[in-house]
């Protein structure tokens, strides 16, 4: 058996700046369980995909320093929590878009 895949952060540091979604996805196994902070559990690549999809309609990221990484191996499963600061502020196109439909 071999370990985890390493991700290089800067990988999805660029990613979440582009807002590409397909880049950010791609990081991800097929059966990838995410946990976003303040939000539901995410199951699989199609949830991963909306959930990212979302949230660059009302946000864009400006920066992100990983800050603690722990990955724990369970037989052939690897368990990885991560620590970071994320900088992001309101994308303003979507913001006008939700403004006007409210009208």
């Amino acid at each position: 058996m071999t370990g985890p895949t390493e991700i290089p952060h800067q990988h999805v540091v660029d990613a979440s700046r582009s807002g590409d979604v397909d880049a950010l996805v791609s990081l991800f196994a097929d059966d990838a369980v995410v946990m976003p902070p303040n939000d539901t559990t995410l199951y699989g690549k199609q949830e991963i995909r909306a959930w990212w999809q979302e949230y660059f309609q009302w946000f864009q990221v400006e920066s992100s320093v990983e800050t603690d990484r722990d990955v724990t191996m369970v037989n052939e499963q690897a368990f990885q929590l991560i620590s970071y600061p994320l900088s992001s502020f309101p994308d303003a196109a979507g913001l006008k878009s939700a403004m006007t439909s409210a009208l």
